[in-house]
C-alpha cells in the first residue's frame, strides 16, 4: 500500500501536472504576443 501511494497515479496524474504549467505559460505569453503591432498587410 505504501509503495502504491509513493508511486505516481495512472495517466491521470501526468496530464493534470502538465496542465497547470503550460496554462500559466500560455497566459504569460499571450500578453506579450499581442504587444507587437499588426502585420504590414493590415497597414494601408
Amino acid at each position: 500500500m505504501l509503495l502504491h501511494a509513493l508511486q505516481p497515479p495512472p495517466a491521470d496524474a501526468p496530464p493534470m501536472r502538465t496542465a497547470p504549467p503550460p496554462a500559466l505559460d500560455s497566459t504569460r505569453r499571450a500578453q506579450p504576443v499581442p504587444t507587437p503591432p499588426p502585420p504590414p498587410c493590415s497597414a494601408p
